[in-house]
């Protein structure tokens, strides 16, 4: 009976293995769905295991996510302000996500006593509250805004030599060569005050070097040099900074067509007249190891060296002198 029960039992088990109920069914494929994420200000948002993504004002991005529930961390472009969402993906379907940090800035702001306008803004500027300038560009106010005298905050800041507020408005990626009525930018002023830190910031940032004023058609180079900021030349210059030298223009690996070492105003003065013509020794010395020439004139035909020895500076004169000598 065993001999002929082994092979029913087998029989049956093929039987049973090539049926396929409705229930054993393989279940349908399922499809990804796609998170579109929606930004109304500068953020960043991660989701999962995945890379950050960074987003603009009014920018968007799709991503494709495994149908599931997921907490979308985001952080705020300026003042990293963050928050969580949580996001329920679902099968070829698409799940919009609208990012925001604007009402969480605003109430930052109300917190810290703080009111809702322009000028508060341009105070923080001229106070350098970094913090509360941050906060100010997530609640949507413009980096690019001017004061009552028209003169943009980075202006206002550079000027003061507020660095930290300064670095909070360049984050915004504002105007570096906007001007103010005396059509100066803000490397302008930061030299003529003689902050060489904010110099630097704005240097590295791609700021024009050779931008001219309305005055005296001066550069920036060339504002340093009269007001006797060594350590402004130095970082226009580019001491310390990748750079090549040809024909008088330093060109260093920031700044917009390099820095032209001889540029003249309106009187036909260049940098090394200003440092000359003001007894300022060290700066000429500076300028001419960077390249800058020392034989041009003005418009009345003085040279450097002329301008120095008429004002009385004896020092600068006999070095500039020394230097034509060897030409000669």
């Amino acid at each position: 009976m065993r001999l002929t029960a082994i092979p029913i039992l087998v029989a049956t088990g093929l039987f049973v293995c090539g049926t396929r109920s409705a229930s054993a069914q393989a279940p349908a494929e399922e499809k990804p769905g796609e998170l579109r994420v929606r930004s109304t200000g500068h953020c960043e948002v991660r989701v999962g295991e995945k890379a950050p993504l960074k987003l603009g004002p009014r920018e968007s991005t799709e991503i494709k996510l495994t149908p599931g529930h997921y907490v979308v961390g985001a952080e705020s472009g300026f003042a990293r302000l963050k928050r969580d969402y949580d996001v329920d993906v679902v099968s070829g379907q698409t799940t919009d996500l609208d990012v925001d940090f604007s009402t969480l800035a605003r109430e930052a702001l109300a917190a810290s006593g703080v009111t809702l306008e322009s000028k508060a803004m341009l105070d923080a500027v001229a106070r350098n509250q970094a913090d509360l300038v941050r906060l100010f560009l997530d609640a949507g106010f413009a980096a690019d805004q001017t004061d009552g005298d028209g003169r943009p905050l980075l202006l206002v800041a550079a000027d003061r030599g507020h660095r930290e507020a300064l670095q909070a408005l360049l984050d915004a990626n504002p105007d570096l060569d906007a001007t103010d009525r005396l059509e100066r930018t803000a490397v302008m002023w930061a030299a003529l005050r003689g902050h060489a830190d904010v110099v630097g910031d704005l240097v590295a940032r791609g700021a024009d070097l050779n931008h001219k004023d309305k005055v005296l058609k001066d550069t920036a180079l060339m504002l340093a040099a009269a007001w006797g900021h060594a350590s402004v030349v130095k970082v226009l210059t580019g001491t310390g900074l990748a750079q090549t030298r040809r024909s008088g223009v330093v060109g260093t690996i920031f700044g917009k067509g390099g820095l032209n070492l001889d540029e003249t105003n309106r009187i036909g003065w260049s940098a090394v007249m200003y440092a000359a013509r003001y007894g300022h020794t060290d700066i000429a010395r500076a300028l001419v190891e960077a390249g800058a020439k020392v034989d041009r004139r003005d418009d009345l035909q003085r040279t450097a060296a002329m301008l120095a020895r008429g004002e009385g500076h004896a020092a600068t004169a006999g070095y500039l002198e020394s230097l034509a000598a060897r030409t000669k």
